[in-house]
Parts: C-alpha cells; structure tokens; sequence
C-alpha cells in the first residue's frame, strides 16, 4: 500500500512540476514576445475616439462606393482583429466594394487596455465604430461581422438604425451561456494568463498559429506581440461575461428592422446551429446553411460567401 501511495504522489509531483513548467513558460513567452508598440507593423491609419486609439484599414475609395455606403467588416473575438478577414476582403470584395476593416478597441493593432469596465463592450464597440465613421465623414454602412462581431453589427444596428444600409452576418456569435471554463482565465499564479496565451494568443493552438498554417508569409500574428495583449484579451472576456450587457442585447435583436442575412458554416464545431435558427427568428433574417464549412467559413468557401454577400448587399 506504501509503494502505490508513493507511486501516486510521485506521479502526482512529476504533473505538477510539469504543468508549473508550462504556465511559467508561457509566461515568459509572453514577457519576451509582447513588446512591440501600436505603431510597429500597422498597416492602416489611426484616429483617436475617446481619448483611446482605433486602428482602421480602408480599401477603395469609401466616399465613392457604388451604393453609397461602404461595408465596414467587424472582426471577431480574436487579437489579430481586422487581419482575421484578410487576404479574403481584399481579393473578393474590394474589386467591388469600398471597405472599411476596423480593429475593435483591445483588438489587432487597436489600443490594449487590462482594466475592467465597460470600455470593452458591444455597446461602447458600437459608439466607437459611430464616431470613427463620423470622423470619416461616412453617413451609412453595409456591414459585414463575423462572430463576436456579428453581435456588434446587431448592437450597431440596434443603436444606429439609420447608419446601416443591410447586414450580413458570418456565423454570428450570440446567445452563448456562460461557462465555468471561463474563470480558468481568472486563476492566479500566472495559470489564468498562461491559458488565455495558448488559446486566445500567440500560444501553439492559438487562433493566430492556426490562422498562420494556412498561410505562406503569414503577418497575423503580428497584433499578438503589442505590449499588454494577453492581459487586455483576458480583461475583454471578464468585461462581457461579468455584466448584463450581452443579455441586453439578446433582449433587444428582435427590435433589429434592418435586413439581415446569416451564413453559417454547418461544421461550426465553436457555436450550435441552433444559434442561428433563433438569431435568423429574432432578427427577422434570412439563414443559409454552407455545406462543409466551418466557423470561419469564407476559409473554405471564399468565392461563395463573398458571391452571396455581394448578392444580398447589392439588393
């Protein structure tokens, strides 16, 4: 019996130390790799809302789009912000369309802040992206929002009715329960910031290095090197999950008159499709399902998500 406890406690201090060798590992990746400033590789301009820097990309002259309203492309909930979307907007909608490819306050190469509060928001998002356009000089938009930035093109809409023209959302992200692996994100001793790294960041199964296999010459990964990512992509998740803001807006989309359309990648292994049938009920929008495609489904069915999208804005 002795030799089996032993044999326990051994494995168990052998598990331990291992798993103390990951968080400080990634800890110290993070001190090493996250020391770049906003401006190092930003490809686009800055204006400053708030007090706080926004980064934008425009392609095409967006005062001279074909239908008066350029499309604004809203990213998901991932650090390397606009780029998710790239090269994918640039080679199928931008010979068509004027585009305007946000990073999201705390996103891509946006300003990063760990603070808790509201500042993170889809309704703060949804002021912020008015008053870029209002120093653009745009009056109304098209939008295109992936994800997480499918519900801040609904919060968007819902706030500023008469600033969009028509929506398309790419398997938007709403109605999502809380989870308890979320607090993981919360755990002390540098383990809540090792797990946000891996996942959210720049870690080996990170969205970033994932994105980045598909890609010869990748530059996504280039917004998870600015100083405080991590700690602002861990403060963004506690800001949404820790307040009533998203059940507010859950509570008003069936307010939402703004036509719709939802492409949802049937693999989608990140939300149920359930999500979609409820949003394209609430939101009163039309929901095609794309055969063999994922959450990201303009990755493996580029020509048919920009076909339809072009389609339905144009109407």
């Amino acid at each position: 019996m002795k030799r089996v406890f032993k044999a326990f406690a051994w494995i168990f201090g052998v598990t331990l130390a291992a798993l103390a060798g990951i968080v400080a590992h990634a800890n110290y990746l993070i001190e090493r790799n996250e020391t770049e400033s906003l401006q190092a590789h930003a490809p686009g301009k800055f204006l400053t809302v708030e007090g706080r820097q926004q980064h934008f990309l425009t392609l095409g002259d967006i005062h001279a789009d074909p239908t008066g309203a350029p499309i604004m492309a809203i990213h998901g909930f991932i650090a390397t912000g606009h780029l998710e979307l790239m090269p994918w907007a640039a080679e199928k909608l931008a010979p068509k369309r004027a585009l305007i490819l946000p990073d999201l306050m705390g996103y891509g190469f946006s300003q990063r802040d760990a603070t808790h509060g509201d500042w993170s928001t889809p309704r703060s998002h949804a002021r912020y992206l008015a008053q870029m356009l209002d120093q653009l000089g745009i009056a109304k938009v098209d939008i295109i929002g992936h994800s997480y930035g499918g519900a801040l093109a609904a919060r968007f809409a819902l706030d500023y009715p008469d600033r969009v023209r028509r929506i398309v959302y790419l398997n938007p992200g709403l109605y999502l329960p809380k989870s308890k692996a979320e607090a993981v994100i919360e755990w002390p001793f540098g383990i809540g910031r090792a797990l946000t790294y891996h996942f959210l960041g720049n870690g080996p199964q990170g969205i970033p290095a994932r994105v980045c296999r598909r890609t010869v010459g990748c530059e996504v990964a280039w917004p998870t090197r600015i100083r405080g990512t991590t700690n602002t992509q861990r403060a963004v998740l506690y800001n949404n999950r820790h307040s009533p803001v998203l059940d507010q807006l859950y509570a008003d989309i069936p307010r939402l008159r703004t036509p719709g359309l939802i492409l949802w990648g049937e693999n989608d292994i990140i939300l149920p499709i359930s999500v979609a049938q409820r949003f394209a009920h609430d939101a009163h929008s039309q929901l095609i399902v794309l055969d063999d495609a994922s959450h990201m489904a303009w990755w493996e069915k580029p020509d048919e998500v920009a076909n339809r999208t072009l389609e339905f804005l144009a109407q």
